[in-house]
């Protein structure tokens, strides 16, 4: 039922926003951007990737991290975090899936970079059943295109460059990650440095340090021991 209400009223914002000859359908240009970046597409090549998070505001704060994924498929891959406060194996492999945790909950900061790096448009189904249209993204990689979509609680604002229909920046009142430093990855582009202005004085960045094909996995590294019962997953 949300998702209804959310399709709803990402098609009723649209309405009006652009006549039929002035864009492109928003379904298309979200398709093409995340064909082109998002590394966890299903049949992409299997990769090995390393990133941190630093808070560049304050480089000796508590708010830095490490990532280290394996990733096969979508149903096979492995994730590590490290964190002061928090760090996280996260095993998955077809139905079954396993966590190791050390803390009390996943902070939201770190959450949110994670989110950015292996799916960078949480919302992109929906965006993709809307009947939305915006300027065509075209011109100098500066230039952008944005769709606006104003709900009671909430906002999205998504942009993508114009130079490639690369994803640009998203912004809603729980998300929120601008997208930088496209480089090629096979027939891809990866941003490898995402920028997240959480107010005034506090802005984390996430960098990819390593991102490389895993042409030999090691099947061991996917095994589950022990499957984690929901109830005892991690909560944000």
């Amino acid at each position: 039922m949300r998702f209804f209400y959310l399709f709803l009223a990402i098609s009723m914002c649209a309405c009006g926003a652009l006549a039929a000859n002035d864009g492109v359908a928003l379904s298309d240009v979200v398709e093409k951007a995340l064909k082109q970046s998002k590394l966890t597409n299903p049949g992409n090549k299997a990769f090995h990737l390393t990133a941190k998070i630093i808070e560049t505001t304050n480089p000796d704060s508590k708010n830095h991290a490490s990532i280290e994924e394996y990733w096969v498929s979508p149903t096979k891959w492995r994730r590590t975090i490290v964190s002061p406060e928090f760090s996280q194996t996260l095993i998955v492999n077809g139905d079954l899936s396993s966590e190791q945790n050390i803390g009390d909950y996943f902070p939201l900061w770190i959450k949110n970079m994670v989110t950015a790096i292996f799916d960078p448009l949480p919302m992109a189904e929906s965006l993709k059943q809307s009947k939305s249209q915006i300027a065509r993204p075209s011109g100098a990689e500066q230039d952008s295109s944005c769709a606006n979509f104003p709900f009671r609680v909430d906002r999205w604002v998504i942009c993508f460059e114009g130079g490639r229909g690369l994803l640009s920046s998203v912004f809603t009142k729980g998300y929120q990650a601008e997208f930088k430093d496209y480089k090629k990855f096979g027939d891809q582009r990866v941003a490898h440095r995402i920028v997240v202005d959480v107010d005034r004085d506090l802005k984390l960045q996430a960098e990819i340090t390593s991102l490389t094909e895993l042409s030999q996995p090691d099947e061991k590294m996917f095994d589950v021991a022990q499957v984690t019962p929901q109830s005892e997953r991690i909560k944000v």
